[in-house]
């Protein structure tokens, strides 16, 4: 039987000693950037405006040149000085633009609208999409007023599009996904717009693009 020596002892017990320092010092570093983590987190949160007098402050600095915002304790609108031309893509003829434009556009005041209401959980927002979709299914294909009774339907189950931490937020805009708007650099500043509002808001995920005002594409005419 080896008897270790109290030099060895001694050498042990440092090692032993130094191992758990070194554990501890792992330890609190890992705590450490967890806490630094969550804070940043936490403080990210808590810098992004929730009222919507808070998003339209941010709104209305960036707003593109000719663009008003105005907003109350539930509501924000943000509008164009300038008209925009709406142009229905729906069964257009192969036409040029500027013909189409001057034959089935119309000139318009050109809106978003950002309605802000007590915010509901991703359950909820489910159950909404499910009855509208199912009201919108009973319609018939053959109906040859199908577009106008399904955009009907529609708007009687409001989805939200975005969420903060307090809000479910309705976006409305004066085009949607069968419409699209001229000059094209109208369309390009609602983009911005719509992309500083992004930076604030979450969207109700993915799966809910379709139901979204999303931006229409330019129709396929002749130039």
């Amino acid at each position: 039987m080896i008897v270790p020596t109290t030099g060895s002892r001694r050498r042990s017990e440092a090692r032993l000693s130094l191992g758990v320092v070194v554990i501890n010092v792992k330890h609190n570093i890992t705590v450490i950037l967890l806490m630094w983590a969550v804070s940043v987190f936490a403080a990210d949160e808590i810098s992004k405006p929730v009222y919507p007098t808070e998003v339209a402050a941010v709104l209305r600095k960036e707003l593109p040149a000719g663009w008003r915002c105005t907003a109350d304790h539930n509501c924000i609108v943000i509008c164009r000085d300038e008209q925009v031309t709406r142009l229905n893509l729906i069964s257009l003829p192969l036409l040029k633009r500027e013909d189409l434009l001057a034959e089935f556009g119309h000139k318009t005041d050109y809106l978003i609208v950002l309605v802000f209401r007590p915010r509901l959980s991703d359950k909820q927002v489910e159950e909404l999409r499910s009855v509208r979709d199912h009201a919108v299914e009973k319609i018939r294909p053959e109906d040859d007023m199908k577009h106008s009774r399904t955009s009907q339907e529609s708007r009687k189950y409001l989805v939200p599009d975005y969420f903060n931490s307090q809000f479910s937020i309705y976006l409305n805009r004066t085009d949607d996904g069968s419409s699209a708007i001229y000059p094209e650099s109208a369309a390009k500043e609602r983009d911005a717009i719509l992309a500083v509002l992004s930076r604030m808001v979450e969207r109700y995920g993915d799966h809910n693009k379709a139901s979204e005002p999303s931006v229409a594409p330019a129709p396929q005419v002749q130039r």
